[in-house]
């Protein structure tokens, strides 16, 4: 992209040492504002759990993958996370379905993607959830992790899920 012209600012904070105002009056053609989440989105009832137990967040899982994925693109030997039976994916997002069809590519015998609304609401792109529906990943919607279980090396091995339904009684 820099090679192209385009200008990258990392570090900044809006509002502070940069605006849109300033970028606008610096000539800038466009203007693409990348606001990224430092730490990923986690559940309480996933405090402590860690790789090593079979727990990952996006942001640890993802670039584990897209290093092992692209051979000669970094300086990284590593391989791909190796995963094994069931795995179950929290989110309804563009990110929940990249962990699904990546944990399948990983050796998953199995991937749940659980969220707590309607299929209607995917808010991933379509793409994105049909790659998913393609490589056999398995829609559970209205389901929201309570509880994990661990067994006795610490290994999360069993999630408790609420469903939520919601009920309308109309009386005449």
């Amino acid at each position: 992209m820099q090679n192209l012209g385009v200008k990258v600012k990392y570090g900044q904070e809006m509002g502070r040492n940069i605006s849109v105002d300033n970028l606008r009056e610096d000539g800038n053609e466009a203007i693409f504002l990348g606001f990224g989440l430092p730490d990923p989105k986690s559940s309480v009832i996933f405090k402590g759990l860690n790789e090593s137990q079979g727990f990952y967040t996006s942001k640890e899982f993802l670039p584990k993958v897209a290093a092992a994925s692209k051979a000669g693109m970094c300086s990284c030997k590593s391989a791909l996370p190796a995963l094994h039976g069931n795995v179950v994916v929290l989110g309804a997002g563009d990110t929940a379905f990249d962990c699904a069809t990546s944990a399948i590519r990983c050796g998953a015998r199995r991937v749940f993607v659980a969220f707590r609304k309607g299929v209607q609401n995917i808010r991933a792109v379509p793409e994105e959830a049909d790659a998913a529906k393609d490589e056999r990943c398995e829609f559970m919607p209205f389901l929201n992790p309570e509880k994990v279980y661990t067994d006795k090396e610490g290994k999360a091995w069993c999630y408790e899920m609420t469903l939520f339904l919601i009920l309308i009684s109309i009386f005449f």
